[in-house]
């Protein structure tokens, strides 16, 4: 399945093994094949075979009050006093176990299992800039 007659008439060609596809192909459509992205990543304006990150702190509501988005991801965080709710995208006044604070976010970025040396990187990858979510009441 997804294989078609190469133009010899005798054997099966892959039309995704010449795809110019970056991230998923798929057979089919009028081209032979069709391109798609994975979670996180939408298909480039000018080029729909490759793919780019989707800034998913863009979209409205997505976190309840900060957002740092991520290559292929984001994650929500909540102001001091509150904590991240086990939705990942509400914050609730601290108090309950497991918060999940803007002052974690450093630690985080450092504490990934990387060596020492990496942990400079994360914060030349990090900006810095928080998304706030306008027109949410906060507590």
């Amino acid at each position: 399945e997804g294989f078609r007659l190469a133009a010899d008439g005798q054997s099966c060609e892959d039309p995704c093994a010449q795809a110019p596809c970056e991230q998923q192909c798929e057979p089919g459509g009028p081209q032979g094949y069709s391109c798609h992205c994975r979670l996180g990543f939408r298909p480039a304006e000018d080029e729909p075979h490759r793919c780019v990150d989707t800034d998913e702190c863009q979209i409205a509501g997505v976190c309840q009050q900060m957002c740092v988005n991520y290559v292929g991801g984001f994650e929500c965080y909540c102001r001091e006093g509150h904590e991240l709710e086990a939705d990942g995208i509400s914050c609730s006044p601290a108090g309950a176990r497991g918060a999940h604070t803007a002052q974690d976010l450093g630690d985080e970025l450092l504490d990934d299992g990387e060596d020492e040396e990496d942990e400079h990187e994360a914060w030349d990858t990090f900006d810095g800039s928080w998304t706030e979510v306008p027109g949410i009441p906060w507590m």
